[in-house]
């Protein structure tokens, strides 16, 4: 119910609407009216009202209208006079700022402030660099020496030295003089 500029919005903001009602309408509801069109989640938080850190950052909020307010608050739901404010919200290691957006009514401020970033494997380091000959020997296991005899029939003498068996999609190649 306070007041908010809305000169400087974009005009997709003022077109936006929200189960039916534009910015201009959310901004004039009190907030127990805003409780009964918001999701069933957020109407229960807002029914049992906002707690001390949240009334304190509203607060801060309505006395500093253009200032970016930092916050450790990421259970405060957005409301609509929050659109168009810089909140940085703390991620557990630094300040996130985000501007509030009108898509973003009646999410929790944590939802913008991810706490871990996604894991970006790189490639595999210097002692993981791929399976060595004598694993992939190992693991043919007793097919080895099976192979092996039925190559040295039909070969005759072979000579293996270390780098002649080759593996490619599990089939042993042996070349031998």
């Amino acid at each position: 119910m306070s007041y908010v500029d809305t000169s400087k919005w974009p005009s997709a903001w003022k077109k936006f609407t929200y189960r039916g009602y534009t910015l201009e309408e959310l901004l004039k509801m009190p907030v127990e009216k805003l409780a009964e069109i918001a999701p069933a989640r957020i109407r229960r938080s807002l029914k049992r009202g906002f707690t001390p850190e949240q009334r304190k950052l509203l607060e801060k909020l309505r006395k500093h209208p253009r200032k970016t307010i930092r916050t450790h608050v990421r259970d405060m739901i957005i409301i609509p006079e929050m659109i168009g404010r810089r909140i940085a919200i703390h991620n557990g290691k630094e300040f996130v700022t985000i501007r509030i957006t009108p898509p973003m009514l009646f999410h929790y401020l944590g939802e913008f402030a991810p706490t871990n970033k996604p894991v970006q494997h790189s490639s595999p380091g210097k002692g993981a660099t791929g399976t060595r000959l004598n694993d992939e020997l190992m693991s043919l296991g007793g097919a080895r020496n099976t192979i092996l005899e039925i190559r040295s029939e039909e070969i005759g003498e072979i000579v293996l030295p270390r780098y002649d068996i080759l593996t490619m999609n599990s089939k042993v190649i042996l070349h031998g003089t």
